[in-house]
């Protein structure tokens, strides 16, 4: 079983059990990074909310999935052209500290990522 059904598998489980259907689905990106915070540079995964949500692995370059026909939220059709730009969430594995990147998006293929100094995580700095 590969790790996409895994992870689906348990967010079928957990809905069942405890009634919460308005747990997120996301998709992955997996990049290079340096963080901001600890210097730490290596490769990290960003979580963000953009095209068919499914827990998709996405690198740079890749064709993102969009929803074809109605789509019902969170999932997103086809913007014109392709072209979007949207937001990703990344932890550092190093420092646990957390951060935001903009994730642009050109003709259905993520192009790059930046991190977004003006967007404060949710783990409180110490």
């Amino acid at each position: 079983m590969n790790e996409n059904a895994s992870a689906r598998g348990i967010l079928f489980i957990f809905r069942h059990f405890t009634g919460d259907n308005k747990m997120g689905l996301y998709n992955i990106l997996k990049l290079n990074l340096k963080c901001p915070f600890c210097n730490y540079e290596g490769e990290m995964e960003a979580e963000f909310k953009i095209g068919y949500l499914n827990l998709d692995i996405y690198n740079t370059g890749d064709k993102i999935k969009w929803v074809e026909g109605l789509a019902k939220q969170p999932h997103q059709k086809r913007p014109e052209g392709g072209n979007f730009c949207g937001e990703g969430y990344v932890e550092c594995q190093n420092c646990n500290k957390d951060f935001w990147l903009e994730i642009f998006i050109e003709n259905d293929r993520i192009t790059k990522a930046k991190i977004n100094f003006d967007k404060a995580g949710y783990v409180k700095k110490s």
